[in-house]
């Protein structure tokens, strides 16, 4: 068995300090950079679990606020005047379509029901599109009879409109909102022009896919802003009454709450070409009776736009691999798949690896949208629909190993999720990036501490090495030969110690060598001599002795100073090494000091994202006061028909005045005077009730919008000069309103005394003819008042032009 002891120690002095120095060095840095590398780990997942919390905090509170906008939207739309009144023209004017070119084939069997129509080349027309347009761009499977049975159980009003709003529309499909006019001049047409446009634009800036106004009795579909193949069909009777949208009329309608809103889950719709459809209603009111439901057809595209952030993922912290999405309580998708946008072919891949069925991928890659398609079952998702929040590292589903932050949306009516996640796969790339980037730094380390190794032991070991060489020479009994000097200081002193001490052991030597042999006495010398001559070698031998002991002792001095030489420099290693450990604690507290940073951005983006929600509400609350301010302005233009009914009064005066005169003189001049008086008082009650009917309701109208802009200019008292002067308009109005109300109060006031003094007492002709001058006269001032009263206003006052917020 070898002794690796003996081996050891047979090794050459430069040889075990290279070694020793090495391995120091290599054990030092690989557990200084295995603590490292644990810490870092650490403090990435840690920073990174920070980031994702962030992100599901404004995210969430994103959505969620924007879904309580809808809530809002849609509430007070349902209220509008503008709306109620929308509804009740749309109901008469649907009721009044002239069906009579179309022929009722709501009766229809289902085994006929594949066959064109013959009756006219209207229903033929109509047929013709639903065969051969919508029934192909359907991209679910469903069968023919399934698309073409819708047809059969619609009425005749119904194809009516469909046929001059969706088949006679000469705008292509998806854009059969751009039709404002049919042309078959009927009354519905001259109703859907009027309101049209203003839903249109109101669907514009919010991002609805479509608006609907429905019929509380008959379920009828009175208008729709996209006209898809639901537009004019019943609710209640028609082919869609099972869909979603049927289900939410029915629950809006059975509610008697006015201030009820019902939003339903996403499905698969088939008008929209059954690409998935979420919806929410509220009912409309006409004082305590219910006219219509309002349902708008959620944007689908708007809850993307706020869960890919625009698609700018990166910008939002979530590098090459992170995402947000929503889910519901069926474990399906409710917004759309980063990797789907950004590389289908690889997401469909991963789909079906994570064994996703091929039907599913086959309907993902159709619709190119994987909402309501991708099912997302982790325990992510099984914690956040229990109510639970937490972040974990799960599956997820494309079966890649995610880091997850998770919470349930707090959104009426539905049961959502929220997950952010990021992929670990990225996460362990930038560790071991950093991790290459050291180990880079830490062999160029060691090469060049190995050098200085190399260069240290040589210098330390060559001194030894030659004294041992020497030694060996002297114990040989070889011929001295002096040792070549080094220009190292501490070789010099050894060479020349060993030089000297060889020097005096070789003189010796000769010396013993000649007394041996005789020459340095007679050969027959007495026997004293020789003892003298040997009392004389071993005087000799001692001091030799004595000075090589004395060369030795200086040696293994020499030496110890070499080794506390050497001690030295492994203490300035210990302490390179301990400068090298407080790097180390310096760079985990720049780590954490980093982790308070993202935390801290994390906060300043969720302030940001509510001060962003805050005033897109706004927006949208100036959108509204901007409806309202128009509306106010069509009132203003009611007060050109109010002159002309004070100017047409005055002429009838007049006119009453010169029949008085045309009278015959034998009548008594008092009956006379009492008929036309009643007339008069007639018509000026006529009079004061189409005032009173038109200024109340205008008066109704400036106090709502008064109070409206009151409110929303107590709320944000930093907004522009636009909201004070229309608050200024609105409060000038109201003034001029009542004095207007009043000035025509004092007027009747004035001829209801004149009427009782006629009937106490007999008044001539001459006195009634100037009664009645005077009545002219306060009618026509009454006139110039309101004339002047309303130039003076658009002079002072003139109407702002209406900006987009």
């Amino acid at each position: 068995m070898p002794d690796h002891n003996n081996d050891w120690q047979e090794k050459s002095l430069r040889f075990k300090i290279t070694v020793v120095f090495t391995l120091a060095i290599i054990l030092s840095i690989s557990g200084t950079s295995l603590y490292s590398y644990t810490q870092y780990k650490s403090h990435l997942i840690e920073t990174k679990t920070e980031q994702l919390k962030s992100i599901r905090s404004a995210k969430s509170r994103q959505i969620e606020a924007y879904f309580k906008q809808i809530r809002n939207q849609i509430e007070t739309l349902s209220e509008s005047i503008m709306v109620i009144d929308a509804v009740n023209e749309f109901k008469q004017a649907y009721n009044s379509v002239p069906t009579s070119t179309l022929t009722d084939t709501s009766k229809t069997t289902p085994n006929s029901s594949t066959k064109a129509p013959t009756n006219n080349k209207y229903e033929q027309a109509l047929y013709s599109y639903y065969k051969n347009e919508y029934s192909p761009r359907v991209q679910y499977k469903t069968t023919d009879n399934k698309t073409l049975s819708a047809y059969t159980e619609i009425s005749p009003t119904a194809k009516y409109l469909q046929y001059h709003y969706i088949y006679d529309n000469p705008y292509p499909t998806k854009k059969k909102d751009q039709l404002s006019l049919a042309q078959d001049q009927s009354q519905y047409s001259q109703v859907h022009h009027q309101y049209h446009n203003i839903f249109k634009k109101y669907l514009n800036k919010f991002g609805y896919y479509d608006i609907f106004i429905v019929d509380a009795i008959t379920g009828n579909i009175l208008y729709s802003v996209y006209k898809e193949v639901d537009y004019a069909t019943s609710l209640l009777t028609g082919p869609y009454k099972d869909s979603n949208l049927g289900r939410l009329f029915r629950e809006v309608r059975s509610s008697n709450d006015k201030d009820f809103v019902k939003l339903i889950d996403f499905e698969a719709y088939l008008p929209s070409y059954n690409q998935p459809a979420s919806f929410i209603g509220s009912p409309i009111y006409d004082g305590d009776t219910k006219v219509g439901i309002l349902i708008f057809q959620m944007p689908i595209d708007e809850i993307n736009s706020i869960m890919t952030s625009d698609e700018n993922w990166y910008l939002e912290g979530l590098g090459y691999s992170g995402e947000t999405i929503l889910v519901g309580n069926d474990h399906k998708m409710r917004s759309q798949s980063r990797f789907l946008i950004e590389d289908p072919a690889k997401y469909y891949l991963d789909i079906e690896s994570s064994g996703e069925n091929k039907s599913t991928i086959n309907h993902i890659e159709k619709f190119s949208s994987a909402i309501l398609l991708q099912h997302v079952k982790s325990t992510a998702t099984e914690n956040a629909l229990k109510g639970e929040m937490g972040v974990d590292i799960i599956q997820d589903y494309r079966n890649q190993e995610v880091l997850a932050a998770y919470l349930p949306l707090n959104i009426r009516d539905v049961e959502w999720i929220f997950i952010a996640k990021y992929d670990m796969g990225e996460l362990l790339d930038e560790l071991a990036t950093l991790t290459l980037n050291t180990l880079m730094g830490i062999l160029v380390f060691l090469l060049v501490f190995f050098s200085f190794v190399l260069y240290f032991s040589r210098n330390i070991s060559l001194p030894f090495e030659t004294l041992k060489r020497y030694t060996a020479t002297l114990l040989s009994n070889a011929h001295f030969h002096p040792l070549r000097l080094s220009t190292h200081a501490l070789a010099n002193q050894l060479g020349s110690s060993i030089n000297s001490i060889g020097k005096s052991i070789d003189h010796h030597l000769q010396t013993i060598e000649q007394i041996l042999k005789g020459q340095d006495s007679p050969v027959h010398a007495p026997s004293n001599k020789l003892e003298a001559a040997t009392q004389a070698i071993s005087n000799h031998i001692s001091a030799i002795s004595h000075r090589y002991s004395t060369l030795l002792t200086e040696l293994i001095k020499q030496h110890r100073s070499q080794i506390l030489s050497t001690d030295n420099n492994m203490q300035r290693a210990r302490l390179d090494l301990e400068r090298f450990q407080k790097m180390n604690l310096e760079i985990g507290s720049v780590a954490r000091e980093n982790k308070l940073i993202s935390t801290i951005n994390g906060r300043i983006s969720e302030q940001v994202s509510l001060f962003i929600e805050q005033q897109r509400e706004l927006h949208k609350e100036l959108a509204c006061v901007n409806t309202n301010v128009d509306e106010l302005v069509n009132e203003h233009m009611h007060r050109d028909l109010m002159k002309r009914y004070i100017k047409d009064f005055g002429t009838l005066i007049t006119t009453t005045m010169r029949n008085l005169r045309r009278e015959e003189r034998d009548v008594k001049i008092n009956d006379k005077v009492k008929n036309k008086l009643t007339e008069l008082d007639a018509i000026f009650k006529r009079m004061d009730t189409l005032y009173n009917e038109h200024f109340d309701l205008q008066y109704t109208k400036i106090l709502l919008i008064n109070r409206e802009i009151r409110k929303i200019t107590v709320y944000f008292e930093v907004q522009s000069n636009r909201e004070k002067l229309v608050l200024d308009i609105a409060n000038d109005l109201e003034s001029r309103t009542q004095l207007q109300y009043g000035h025509l109060q004092s007027l009747n006031q004035t001829i209801a005394d004149i009427l009782a003094e006629i009937q106490t007492q007999e008044i001539s002709e001459q006195q009634m003819s100037n009664l009645l001058t005077q009545i002219s006269c306060a009618c026509i001032n009454l006139q110039d008042r309101f004339g002047d009263a309303t130039e003076s206003q658009q002079q002072e006052n003139p109407l702002p032009q209406r900006k987009a917020s």
